[in-house]
């Protein structure tokens, strides 16, 4: 016997001599022991962390084709769904094959591709932000969600968006290819690939104001507002989006300004939305936050 094999016996026979019985000691390890132990742990992790990276590496190569090519994304959601619902619960292959083939109609369309498309995209987008360190990174993915969203928008018919409103974690796509969508995540993350409206609210402008960057804000709430027109001309509504939504979005542009310390797009322009508008539904609110802000910027 060797004195590695001598080693690890001994350790082993030391740690099960102190885990018999319901109120064993504290474990206590000497020197050799813990660094030995420690060791393992350290290679345990590295080998996890290779085989994580390796799974991911997979998945992306996946998910570019499926983001670029409608009849790719279709494939790898027929694939997800064959084996989550069907080979995971022990269903025969002719039960796949009779499930697919009651869904033609549906495969054969455009924009239910489109969506799954779009889907693909998310997700990789989700990733992207997982693996974000820097200021730079943020940067670089801010403009990415504004272009996907652009997306979103454009989507024909506005029945298919449903497609998108599932929670990335209960996806086919996810459980199929096993993605980690909780690792280091950014809290402020929107999980719902077709929540277009709190994609903005709840990561692109608070990101947007943390890196102090107002050409990037400028950019951001043009593309919305645009984005917001055209779904209210789809939907038949341009009229009341026009006398209360676009308010409302000017609104929360210049709070956004304001707390970028520009004063002109800022306070300025609340101002002059407020003198302009005294009859709009939250004309009061705005008054009251408006003279928040103020107290809150004066100086003593």
């Amino acid at each position: 016997m060797n004195t590695t094999h001598y080693f690890f016996i001994s350790l082993l026979s030391f740690l099960l001599l102190h885990t018999v019985g319901l109120h064993a000691q504290p474990l206590e390890l000497n020197p050799a022991q813990r660094e030995y132990l420690l060791q393992k742990a350290a290679e345990l992790q590295a080998t996890a962390r290779k085989e994580m990276q390796m799974n991911q590496s997979t998945a992306i190569g996946f998910l570019n084709r499926a983001a670029n090519h409608a009849d790719a994304a279709l494939d790898l959601y027929l694939e997800a769904v064959e084996r989550v619902d069907f080979k995971q619960e022990g269903k025969k292959e002719s039960d796949f094959r009779e499930w697919r083939d009651n869904r033609q109609d549906q495969f054969r369309d455009d924009a239910f591709k489109q969506a799954l498309q779009l889907q693909a995209q998310y997700i990789l987008l989700t990733m992207e932000v997982m693996q974000s360190k820097s200021n730079e990174d943020l940067e670089r993915i801010v403009p990415k969600v504004v272009t996907y969203a652009g997306r979103v928008t454009a989507l024909q018919p506005l029945d298919r968006r449903h497609i998108l409103n599932r929670s990335l974690e209960s996806t086919y796509l996810i459980r199929h290819m096993g993605i980690h969508t909780s690792n280091n995540l950014n809290r402020a993350w929107v999980m719902k690939p077709g929540d277009t409206q709190k994609m903005y609210d709840s990561f692109v402008f608070p990101t947007i104001i943390k890196l102090n960057n107002s050409e990037l804000l400028q950019e951001a709430w043009e593309a919305r507002m645009g984005q917001e027109r055209t779904l209210a001309q789809k939907m038949n509504a341009l009229a009341k989006f026009n006398s209360h939504r676009l308010l409302e979005l000017y609104w929360q542009r210049a709070k956004d300004y304001h707390a970028l310390g520009d004063l002109e797009n800022g306070l300025l322009s609340m101002l002059s939305l407020l003198q302009n508008n005294t009859q709009h539904p939250r004309a009061l609110e705005w008054s009251e936050e408006f003279q928040a802000l103020i107290e809150n910027s004066t100086r003593p």
